[in-house]
Order: structure tokens, then C-alpha cells, then sequence
């Protein structure tokens, strides 16, 4: 048998696939953490919403730093 088909086939004992694990929920924000000021997101760039098309080449450029923001 291919060393490529068994492998894909799961067949060589070296490159057994990882397990399958169940992502970590989102982490959930205290509201008075936020409220209160004591929590602050790191805001990058706000973009008006009709240049919507430069923000969304930004982030798959992966050129940002922050949380990128559509105006409104």
C-alpha cells in the first residue's frame, strides 16, 4: 500500500491524528468590570462604515493591532 493512502488512512503508528477536543467557550466578561471602566478593549482603528471594504482588507492582511471598529 502508498505510504501516502496509508497515512491518510491513519495506518502508520508515527502520525496518529490528534484526538478530537471540544473547543474552550468564549470567555464571558463580568458586566461590572466593564461598566466600571476597569476593562478596556485595545481599540486599533475605526472605520466608517462606507469604507467597510478597506476595514475587512486590513484584517485579512492581518495588518491590525486591536479591535478594528465600523462606525455607524
Amino acid at each position: 500500500m502508498d505510504h501516502h493512502v496509508q497515512h491518510r488512512r491513519g495506518h502508520l503508528g508515527r502520525h496518529r491524528p490528534t484526538p478530537w477536543r471540544r473547543p474552550h467557550p468564549a470567555p464571558r466578561t463580568h458586566p461590572g468590570l466593564t461598566a466600571g471602566g476597569r476593562l478596556r478593549p485595545a481599540i486599533g482603528a475605526v472605520y466608517p462604515l462606507a469604507r467597510a471594504a478597506d476595514a475587512h482588507r486590513a484584517l485579512a492582511a492581518r495588518t491590525t493591532v486591536g479591535k478594528s471598529l465600523l462606525s455607524v
